[in-house]
């Protein structure tokens, strides 16, 4: 939640920039964010 939020002040678990996070997480994130998006849009459009 952090890293989609870019929360960053300073936080309990330091996520929240996008350079802070492994590689391979940014990129599990922009996959689910990706799916989430495609799915409500096409809900929208019905």
């Amino acid at each position: 939640m952090q890293l989609d939020l870019e929360y960053d002040p300073n936080p309990p678990f330091d996520t929240g920039s996008p350079n802070k996070v492994p590689k391979k997480m940014r990129k599990r994130l922009k996959t689910r964010m990706e799916f989430f998006l495609r799915n409500n849009l096409a809900d929208e459009n019905l």
